[in-house]
């Protein structure tokens, strides 16, 4: 149970426009401050003579928006000056941290490194920004919630209700909640094929203590072209109803190996449509779209947490409810290359290095001696081949006795947020009332506090985004580095990792095309609907799901 303290402060008993109160009164803050003094953190490096020093307050209060009465934070480039926030400081950034958050660091949970800013922006390319500026004069929310637009279709890529400008625009906190999450929907999707390949850990606060190894996919409808560096794609009512497609499957260990989940999006008010493949049974069965809140073999995550924002716009009521500057995590690294890369043969055996290819779909194969160019872009390389755009606690072994779940390869930035309520219509959903926390400028979610269908407390999500970039700069495509889930007794932690990324040029490619027969459900096993069938994957030599 959480302390009683934390229930009245946070997310159980207060109205929604004081849920994320300021946590550390006025009246204390000088008192914290000469406790600061007399016990200062040991962790943050006391200025040297002839040693660069962080900024006054007010001038990063001017540059960021951070309260003014909140301790300088450093430069990330400046190693003599590190701060981590943890249970000893914590009080002094209270009005910077998500509650929960705030909790962790109380409870020695969490310890994160704190810092001005980077020097690459979480930022769309100029493309982007400029046609959802365009597209804010085209696009017509229904009274339902839908989206709709003036003229035939919409351009993509970009935001069809505008950026930050156009929507502080409108008044209304229910209109301007439902913009926000279409914008939000869109600004996670590059607009190309895209294939995540991701590491999937469970925690103790102790220990990792199980891994599982996935890809997902996104993709666009099946008749709409995929835009380039140069043009953008026509999307809407011509080019079909449907929004997006993703396909999530699981390759490691070998008890889960060919699990997968498809769904496909629409426009309208039609409920997703998610099918599930079980290679015990070697059958796949269309599901309920409420079973999208089901946990992923008995994780805290479940298919609409990816990302984090997954599940459809209109199968929730929203309204903003307030506006303010939080701790956002990051990769320290920052932006990453977006190379091309030319490969041969079925680019999900190539890409996710799989020892079988899970589902065993048909594979349609390269022509020989043909080799195709795709947009990839890779994590930190571990030094055995592997890549990463998050590093652990449990592997960098950064802070000695601390939970394993720490995202040490992150920084956590001031940035201007929404904060928008949300409530599920479906009455089945496993899930109640959610909290979604989407960073201004890159219209990004980067928390996620979730509550049962009673109302109590369950689960906080924590997302880093990063941006991978070509070399004009001129296309950018948002990626999801790291996912953390910790329960509300803080007992289980969740931490997904991104491998790799890569995005393919058309639909017509053979890469694109091999990867879109994850797509379609028949090719998984055999259907009750017309019982063909299709061979189970083999068994993976991997550690089991249960170790």
């Amino acid at each position: 149970m959480l302390p009683s303290s934390f229930v009245r402060r946070s997310f159980f008993q207060r109205p929604i426009s004081t849920q994320f109160p300021r946590l550390l009164p006025r009246r204390l803050f000088c008192f914290s401050i000469f406790a600061a003094l007399l016990f200062p953190c040991a962790s943050t490096a006391a200025p040297e003579k002839g040693k660069p020093t962080p900024p006054p307050v007010d001038a990063l209060a001017e540059s960021s928006e951070v309260p003014a009465d909140i301790p300088p934070l450093p430069d990330v480039r400046d190693t003599e000056h590190t701060l981590y926030l943890s249970s000893r400081n914590v009080s002094l950034f209270h009005e910077l941290l998500l509650a929960p958050v705030a909790q962790w660091l109380k409870d020695g949970k969490l310890l994160l490194r704190a810092v001005r800013d980077l020097p690459t922006p979480l930022r769309h390319s100029p493309s982007w920004i400029a046609q959802s500026k365009l597209n804010g004069a085209t696009s017509v929310l229904t009274p339902t919630g839908e989206l709709q637009f003036v003229g035939a279709s919409l351009a993509v890529p970009g935001a069809p209700f505008g950026n930050s400008a156009e929507l502080r625009q409108e008044t209304n906190p229910e209109v301007l909640a439902r913009k926000l999450l279409w914008n939000t929907q869109f600004a996670q999707v590059p607009y190309r094929d895209a294939l995540y390949s991701f590491e999937m850990y469970w925690f103790s606060p102790q220990a990792k203590q199980k891994r599982a190894a996935g890809f997902w996919i996104t993709a666009l409808p099946p008749d709409v072209p995929a835009p380039t560096e140069q043009g953008a794609a026509s999307l809407g009512p011509a080019a079909g109803s449907i929004f997006r497609q993703d396909a999530l499957s699981f390759f490691q260990p070998a008890a889960i190996a060919g699990f997968s989940q498809l769904s496909t999006r629409y426009f309208d008010a039609r409920d997703d449509r998610t099918w599930i493949y079980s290679p015990v049974i070697a059958k796949s069965r269309e599901v309920l779209v409420s079973n999208r809140s089901d946990p992923l073999f008995g994780s805290l995550v479940n298919f609409d947490d990816f990302f984090p924002f997954s599940f459809k716009t209109q199968g929730y009521t929203a309204r903003v409810v307030e506006e303010r500057t939080l701790l956002v995590a990051l990769p320290a690294s920052g932006n990453v290359p977006l190379e091309k890369e030319m490969v041969e043969g079925n680019p999900i055996d190539r890409f996710i290095h799989a020892p079988t290819t899970p589902a065993a779909p048909a594979v349609i194969p390269t022509p020989s001696g043909s080799r195709e160019s795709v947009l990839s872009a890779h994590g930190t390389d571990r030094g055995s081949g592997e890549h990463s755009f998050a590093v652990w606690n449990f592997e960098s072994n950064a802070h000695s006795g601390a939970p394993p779940w720490i995202p040490t390869s992150a920084v956590f930035v001031p940035r201007k947020v929404w904060i928008v309520e949300l409530s599920g219509k479906d009455p089945f959903y496993l899930l109640g009332r959610q909290i979604l926390v989407i960073d201004q400028e890159s219209q990004l979610p980067v928390y996620k506090v979730v509550y049962d269908r009673r109302g109590v407390y369950t689960k906080t999500i924590v997302a880093g985004w990063t941006f991978a970039v070509s070399s004009t700069d001129e296309y950018r495509v948002p990626v999801l580095a790291f996912l953390l889930a910790i329960d509300r007794r803080m007992s289980i932690g969740i931490g997904v990792s991104t491998s790799s990324f890569r995005t393919f040029a058309g639909k017509d490619s053979s890469a694109a095309k091999s990867v879109r027969k994850y797509l379609d459900i028949t090719s998984y096993g055999r259907t009750a609907a017309d019982g063909q069938s299709a061979a189970a994957p083999s068994p993976s030599p991997m550690e089991e799901i249960d170790e």
